[in-house]
């Protein structure tokens, strides 16, 4: 979310541009939210937009909130191992694995 539009969602249109406000809200979010507020896991920031909530895998499943596609397509090549699956030649069709 950028930040103006979570300045003006939250505290209204003419906060638009208070972003020293939002940076110390965050910060104080994350020092009581964050296990390690100077390395946070939930409440990212994305450079040159605004801010990110990143749930937990756990927490993304106990919400049914699924991954984004690529995200789960990283995450499936992963689990496979380098040679595409398990047990897999590499390039082989499946029915050959």
């Amino acid at each position: 979310m950028s930040q103006r539009q979570l300045l003006a969602e939250v505290w209204g249109p003419g906060y638009a541009d208070a972003t020293g406000n939002l940076r110390l809200y965050m910060t104080q979010l994350r020092r009581k939210l964050e296990p390690d507020p100077a390395r946070p896991r939930w409440l990212l920031t994305e450079p040159g937009m605004g801010y990110r909530y990143q749930p937990d895998e756990d927490e993304r499943q106990e919400a049914g909130v699924s991954l984004p596609r690529q995200q789960r397509l990283d995450h499936r090549r992963k689990s496979r191992g380098p040679e595409g699956a398990p047990g897999g030649r590499p390039g082989a069709p499946a029915g050959e694995r």
